[in-house]
């Protein structure tokens, strides 16, 4: 099978996306790109096209920054409490909302 195609240069129906999201969960799309661009590497060293196999021997030994540093980024949140502003906004479930009488 071939390589995953994350910019756009081959048909879609040779890449398994939904794998490719699972198996990089937790991943920032750098990371992705970066392990990506190792696959690719390790590929033309051999005079092939990167594989699925290759993607994953690069993720057994990849330590996303979400792991890697995850005591300084929940410290970094608990200091933000208060003091900035969410990037994002609460998920719709622990919104409280009022429904509206026509």
């Amino acid at each position: 099978m071939a390589g995953f195609d994350l910019h756009g240069d081959s048909n879609p129906n040779d890449n398994d996306l939904r794998q490719l999201s699972r198996i990089t969960e937790g991943l920032t799309g750098a990371e992705i790109e970066a392990v990506y661009l190792e696959a690719m590497f390790a590929a033309f060293e051999r005079s092939t096209e990167p594989t699925d196999l290759d993607i994953a021997g690069v993720l057994n030994g990849f330590v996303p920054l979400s792991r890697l540093m995850a005591e300084q980024i929940e410290g970094l949140r608990r200091w933000s409490c208060g003091r900035a502003r969410p990037a994002t906004s609460a998920p719709l479930a622990s919104v409280k909302t009022r429904k509206l009488e026509v």
